[in-house]
Order: structure tokens, then C-alpha cells, then sequence
């Protein structure tokens, strides 16, 4: 499965301007990183506490899971989609599991956005 899908960006981008299409994947990497930082606290606060913050991993995968869909990373929107289900369904198990999955395939998805605004500003 491709990280990416380049098609909905060049669709993205054809609709919105590259100075909006710009504009918004800038943001959406913001709200991304901030995302993963929050599940990654939920990730130190269970390894340390052993208390585990459903709701908030159910709130932040939700979100995470449809912004990242609408810019086409699909790897991400489906591990964040698998978060959130087990986060609704109470499974602390495979939440823990997916929490140590989605933050190194967010960052690597982040980091694909990164390089594609740096090579867009030439």
C-alpha cells in the first residue's frame, strides 16, 4: 500500500491553488504532529501509570483517521481507523499495540508532507 495517494493531492491541488492546496497541508501537518503528540503522552502515561485514556486515544484517532484521509495518506487514515475502533471497542491490548504502531507511521507520513511543501516552494 502506498503512503500517499498522489491522486487526491493532484486533485486537491487542482481545485484548491497551490498557494491554498500550500496553506492548508501546512496546517494539517501542524494539527497532525499535535495529534501524534497526544497519543504519544497517552502511550508514556499508560507504559508509566498503567491507566490507559480510551477516550482520549478514541478522540484524537477519530480526527487523526479523517483529516489524513482527505489528504489521500491512506496508511495513516487506516491505522488511525484501527485505533479508534479498538478504543470504542474497550480492547487495551490492541490499542497498546496500534499506539505503537501510528506514531512511527504518522512520522513518517508527516515527514512525505514535509519534503512535498519544501520541494513545492521551488
Amino acid at each position: 500500500m502506498n503512503i500517499i495517494d498522489e491522486a487526491i493531492l493532484n486533485e486537491l491541488s487542482t481545485m484548491l491553488g497551490e498557494e491554498a492546496m500550500h496553506r492548508m497541508m501546512t496546517i494539517f501537518i501542524d494539527e497532525a504532529q499535535q495529534r501524534l503528540q497526544v497519543l504519544a503522552k497517552v502511550l508514556s502515561s499508560y507504559q508509566q501509570s498503567g491507566l490507559l485514556d480510551m477516550a482520549e486515544v478514541d478522540i484524537q484517532a477519530h480526527t487523526l483517521k479523517s483529516s489524513t484521509a482527505s489528504f489521500g495518506a491512506h496508511g495513516l487514515s487506516v491505522v488511525a481507523e484501527n485505533l479508534e475502533m479498538s478504543a470504542k471497542a474497550q480492547d487495551s491490548e490492541q490499542v497498546i499495540t496500534l499506539l505503537n504502531e501510528v506514531v512511527p507511521v504518522g512520522e513518517q507520513t508527516l515527514g512525505y508532507f514535509r519534503q512535498r511543501l519544501v520541494a513545492d516552494d521551488y
